[in-house]
């Protein structure tokens, strides 16, 4: 369903959107979008390079998110995230707030392990004297 020229949702990191009025005017052409209507589209619409005024198109019209989706689209809000923001730059999400091993987390996680390192040296010096 939502997969004709008249009614065309695409799913885009676990959002739904409506993209039935913007499909004319879509610059790769509207069967484009038609390849994907009705599916989960993030590889395509990632891999095409989209631009943040693609993403802001206000002719798409977000309806809902996809199901099991939900904590996906939760942590972006956390991030930041709005409904207005159009489409989600997942890249500039996990930058801005701190996606995996990023950052002050980075320096974090490598002094942890470093401090973990010395401390096992140094009692494998001590068992080595005794």
């Amino acid at each position: 369903s939502h997969a004709s020229a008249g009614d065309l949702w695409v799913a885009v990191h676990g959002l739904v959107w409506d993209v039935t009025e913007f499909l004319a005017d879509h610059p790769g052409g509207p069967e484009v979008v038609e390849a994907v209507a009705g599916k989960d589209c993030t590889s395509d619409f990632e891999d095409a390079l989209h631009s943040a005024a693609a993403r802001t198109e206000t002719r798409m019209r977000l309806v809902g998110v996809l199901e099991g989706s939900e904590t996906q689209v939760e942590s972006w809000r956390a991030k930041g995230w709005t409904q207005d923001q159009g489409i989600p730059d997942v890249d500039k999400l996990h930058r801005a707030g701190g996606g995996t091993a990023s950052g002050g987390q980075w320096f974090l996680t490598v002094g942890a392990a470093a401090a973990t390192a010395i401390c096992a040296a140094a009692l494998m010096l001590l068992k080595a004297r005794k």
